[in-house]
């Protein structure tokens, strides 16, 4: 489950879009489901993808880390506009997509 879902974050769509669930609810489910104590750390209740690069970001010492493909997505502002109480840096931090560092298109 894992991989399904790290594998989704890299996409181009909402988390939910990616990993072929019917809305943010059932990826809250998920979430919630198979990694409870991830899922209750979300008590900003951001939009999950943002939260796990968060989380991502927390860990690798970068924590204003931003999914790859949402910089051009039309609800970037939705999911983006509040800033993170933690974030200590202004630059954005982005992760090369799986697909590309094997040398495949976005």
């Amino acid at each position: 489950m894992a991989a399904t879902v790290a594998g989704a974050c890299f996409g181009a769509r909402h988390l939910w879009q990616d990993i072929g669930l019917a809305g943010r609810q059932e990826v809250s489910a998920l979430l919630a489901r198979h990694f409870p104590a991830l899922a209750a750390g979300n008590t900003r209740n951001l939009k999950w993808k943002r939260y796990l690069f968060l989380r991502l970001g927390q860990e690798l010492g970068a924590p204003d880390l931003r999914p790859p493909r949402c910089d051009g997505c039309e609800d970037f502002d939705l999911c983006f506009g509040t800033p993170v109480e933690d974030a200590r840096s202004s630059t954005v931090k982005r992760v090369a997509s799986p697909r590309s560092a094997q040398g495949s298109p976005p």
